[in-house]
Order: C-alpha cells, then structure tokens, then sequence
C-alpha cells in the first residue's frame, strides 16, 4: 500500500475517511485484517521494550484463518470437487415434476451451462466469492454484458449497501467507498484528499459516478454519473447475487453472514503471542546473556571488533533504486567497533575478583511455552474444524488411499458437507439462473457458440429453466487410488448390467474416473460408437453368410472367404466347409 502520511492534507484526508466510513464496513474490514494477518499493524515492534509485551505486535502471526479459509474452498470447489450443475431431474422426479424439462432441452441448458460457466470464468469468480464470504460473513457477485462477452465478477462486501426483497433477491446494490488520491495543487506541489467512489446497479442500469471529494463531516456530495462508465442494461431484474455465508436466523437489519473466525479473535491473539514468546525465548537460549563483575564499566578484556550492521531500507528487503537505503540496524551501541566474540577469542581480566557469568535457560525452559502455542492451535483447529497435516506426515499422506485421507479429515468433511449445501443452494445455482437469464434476455448482444440454438430454447423457456429447474450433483472429496476405481467401474458395470441402475447413472458415477465433464455428449458418443460398431458386426455377418452359401460375389466376400479357409487350414480342415458364424448372446443383440 502506497504511504501518504508524508504529503500535505494526509490529517484532514484521514479525518473525511472516517466520517464517510460505515461501522458496518469498519467490523468487516477489522475481519478480514485477522484473516490476512494485517489486524496488528501500526503497534509497536516486538522488540520495542519500551511498551508492555502485551501492547506490542507479535513477530510470529500464523495464518490460521487464511489456512481454514484455503483449505475449506480446496475440499468444497476445488479442482475435481466441483459440482455437476444440471437442468435434468432425476429419474425419480421426473413423473413428480410436470414441468420438468424435456431430455433434449435439458441437454442443450446444460451445454449451454457449461460454456457460459467457461466464458465467464465462472470457477475462479465463485471460489473468490466464497474465500471472501468465509473471511467477513457476505460474498457478492456481479453479472452483464460487456463488449458482447457475458462477465461475472466479485467485489467487496464491506462496500456494498443493498436493498434486498423477502427472498433475499437483490433489488438494487450500491458500492460505495472512500480512499485516498495524491493530486498536485495548483502551486505544483503534491497532496493527498480524501475521495469517493459511487456505483449503483438496479433493475435498468448499471450507474458509476465521477469521482467526488469527501467531506469531513460525512456528508453525501452531490453525484454526477459518468457517461462512459453508465450502461442502460434494461434487464428487468438487478443482476447481483448477495451470498451471506452460513446465515441463521436474524434479524431484518441484519444482512451479512458469520465469518469463520468472528468468535476466536481472542484466541488468535494468544495463539501468535505464545508462539512469538516461544520464537523470543528459543532466540534467547541460543545466545545467553553474558554478565561480569569486578570490572570498570566500558571495559573490554578482548580486542576491538567491528559492530555488525545490517542496511535498513525504506519498504524493507534489498537495496534497489526504488527501495533506498534510509539507515542501519546496529547488534550493539552506536560505535564502530566492539567486543570480538567467537570460538577462538579469550577474554582476559587482571582483577582476580572479576566474576563472568552465562544466563542460560534449562533445557526444557521451552516445553511450557510449546505446549501453550500448540494446545492454542489444537483449539483453533477444532473450532474452524479443519484438520491440518503436519509437514512431518506429508509422506504418509501421499501414500494414503482417499478413504483413509476422508477418515482422517472427516470432522472438517462433515464441516464441508454444510458448507456444499450452503454454497450450492444460495451462490452456484442463483448464480447460474441469473446467467441464464441475461442469456435468455440479452442473447443478441452476446458472442457465444452456440447461439443460435441455445437461445431459441431459453426464450421458449422462460423462467422455468430460471426458477428450481437446477441441480447440483457432487463427487468425492479425494481422489481414489488406482484399486478403488477399478472397484467403482466393477460395481457400476455389474449393476448396469443386472438392470438396477440405467446408462446415465453408471456414466454419471464414473464420471471422475474417466474425466467426464459433459454426461450427455458421453452419452451420445457411446450410443453413436455403439451403433457404428453394431452397423459393422451386422455387415461383416452378411458378408460371411453370403460367402458361405455361395450367394456372395464382391471383394468383401471374397476376402471373408478367403479369411475362413485360411482359418480352416489352420485347424487342419483344410478343403473343408466354413464353419457357422457362432451364435449371438441374447444380451449383446440387445445392445
């Protein structure tokens, strides 16, 4: 982040930032500071003995919470864990729903489905939206048109103001937030201001203002729209989807979701103080502390050495042409030289009564601290319900079939398996719909493949394929190994065969097996194989029954012949009429 504090107007700035702050967006940002690791920046070092330790910022800050967060979005969107979004029932509900799509609609919604999910990144949007949701209780996602190309995106929470219906429907979304911009005054020199940034979106437009300076007292500018920023979209509804993550029962003012960490601020705190102390105490058993007595103050028993020094620059790390050097670290008092310390160094004092003692730690001086920053992080875990391998069992690990890595972690897989229902029901599938939608309703503006059937389709539709038409179907959580899909494929083929489950469904369950991503076209392909290889069995069997009686006269018979007098040599029954073709299972004729 770019430091102002050292330009003109950076007070009076930070005053109208304030006042044009909601308290709402200072608790979320205040969550997601915990979640990054920001939340102690601006106290004091570690080492700045001149504050109480308790006031100090830690130098150890493990990212508990961004490492729930990651791991929660890895198990529930991750790659081989997202979700089949159809539009085709079940086979159960199918003589429940009267509405119900038709297959060969339903198999070009879910094409289309799959390209608009593939156009607008639509993955990477939703797991983004669902990191952020996780972090400060509320994801938002946005949706249009934009250069003929269909768009999702995300944006802040803490900026948004919406106004939602009884559905939790977004009626109307405003984004609003101050920041700071540096300006040159008309003196030519460099300042900072306070400004304002305004969006509104709603069922006709999608409005961006121009930027207006903030005002110390808080009170709203008077806002003009920008016309190169200002589309007149006239969808009808406001293409804005709220997901507050993990809801309960509220009350109506309330429209965000519970962050993950919300309740464990307090232990987060203990969790990198104790493990800062345990960082301070290890670095202090490693150099103990000399001490002497019945000597001059100032003197040195060895000879003069150089204080070691380290550069300090201005954002830290290397030296470079924009990250000058502004000073120095010093191990010792501001002089050039010092004690020289070291292996092969003696100290010698001429007073006999001169007394050299080493301050070391016991040896298990470091256990009470280790057993305090791991027990904290044990509770931590178990609250956020995520089960973290330790470096040391990454071995073990790999080795581990998917069943027993789903045993392992399955405290936080059944955490997950809330969170699916979740995620599925109120982001992925009101998601969906909405892109449909903008589909059904401004396809002509829209550059996709496909166009010219999938919108026939949608606008025949209309809000059926947009109102609980959609479903998810999820896979597993890891991957098996090599034996369990050899057992998965066994059991689907044995149970596709004795008629208790159809094609789809064996294709379906095998779909992570064989890197299926669109069932239908699987389907079509292995009915259209099927076919050919039916149509080429039933030509070569009319080829070699001709032959055989003698009805045959092309080159295929001939060859077919040919084929099965070379087989009869073969067998010794040279001369010998063809044997019949063998007879046809009943099974494989059916198919």
């Amino acid at each position: 982040m770019i430091d102002h504090s050292k330009l003109e107007g950076y007070s009076e700035a930070q005053i109208a930032i304030a006042e044009n702050t909601t308290p709402r967006a200072l608790y979320m940002a205040q969550l997601e500071a915990w979640a990054d690791g920001s939340q102690y920046d601006g106290r004091p070092s570690w080492w700045d003995t001149s504050v109480p330790l308790w006031d100090r910022a830690p130098c150890v800050v493990y990212p508990v919470v961004q490492t729930s967060v990651a791991s929660n979005t890895d198990l529930v969107l991750g790659e081989g864990r997202w979700p089949l979004v159809t539009s085709s029932p079940d086979e159960d509900d199918t003589d429940f729903d009267d509405d119900a799509l038709d297959e060969e609609s339903s198999k070009l919604v879910d094409r289309t489905i799959a390209e608009v999910h593939r156009v607008t990144r639509f993955r990477v949007v939703t797991k983004q939206c669902f990191r952020s949701a996780q972090t400060c209780g509320t994801g938002v996602m946005l949706f249009g048109v934009r250069d003929g190309r269909v768009f999702a995106e995300t944006t802040k929470a803490r900026w948004c103001e919406p106004e939602l219906d009884s559905h939790g429907r977004v009626l109307r979304l405003v984004i609003q937030y101050p920041y700071m911009e540096c300006y040159r005054r008309n003196d030519g020199k460099r300042a900072v201001r306070a400004m304002l940034y305004r969006r509104v979106i709603d069922d006709v437009s999608d409005t961006t203002m121009l930027p207006a300076v903030a005002r110390a007292d808080g009170h709203e500018p008077k806002w003009t729209p920008d016309p190169k920023l200002t589309v007149q979209h006239g969808l009808g509804f406001c293409p804005v989807v709220w997901y507050a993550f993990d809801a309960e029962i509220s009350t109506v003012e309330e429209i965000d979701g519970h962050a993950v960490h919300a309740l464990i601020l307090d232990e987060i705190r203990a969790h990198d103080f104790a493990n800062s102390m345990h960082h301070r105490a290890a670095l202090y058993a490693g150099d103990p502390q000399w001490t002497e007595t019945g000597v001059d103050l100032g003197s040195n028993p060895s000879s003069t050495g150089k204080v070691t020094e380290f550069p300090a620059t201005l954002h830290g790390g290397g030296e470079s042409g924009a990250n000058p050097r502004v000073g120095v670290y010093r191990t010792g008092p501001a002089r050039s030289t010092g004690r020289r310390k070291g292996s092969g160094e003696v100290w010698q004092y001429e007073n006999d009564k001169t007394k050299v003692e080493l301050h070391a730690l016991p040896g298990d001086a470091l256990k009470a601290l280790e057993d305090n920053a791991h027990g904290l992080r044990m509770m931590l875990c178990h609250v956020l319900a995520v089960v973290d391998l330790d470096p040391e069992n990454i071995k073990f690990a790999a080795t581990t079939s998917g069943k027993a890595l789903e045993a392992i972690k399955q405290r936080q897989i059944d955490r997950c398996d809330t969170y699916r229902d979740d995620v599925g029901d109120k982001l992925i599938i009101p998601a969906t719909e909405m892109l449909l939608r903008i589909l059904a309703t401004r396809g002509e503006q829209v550059c996709m493949r496909g166009k010219s059937k999938w919108l026939a389709v949608l606008r025949k539709l209309g809000e059926t394929v947009c109102d609980g038409a959609l479903s998810l179907k999820w896979g597993t959580y890891f991957k098996p190994d090599a034996l369990e899909d050899q057992q998965m494929v066994t059991t689907s083929v044995t149970a596709y065969d004795a008629g208790l489950i159809t094609r789809r469904m064996a294709v379906q369950k095998l779909r992570r097996v064989y890197g299926i991503e669109n069932v239908d076209q699987a389907l079509e392909q292995i009915e259209a194989e099927a076919q050919e290889r039916a149509q080429k069995q039933a030509e070569a069997f009319h080829a070699y029954g001709d032959d055989a009686t003698g009805r045959g006269g092309s080159g295929a018979s001939e060859d077919a012949a040919g084929a099965a007098d070379a087989g009869g040599a073969r067998d010794g029954r040279a001369g010998s009429s063809p044997a019949k073709p063998p007879p046809q299972r009943e099974d494989k004729q059916r198919a």
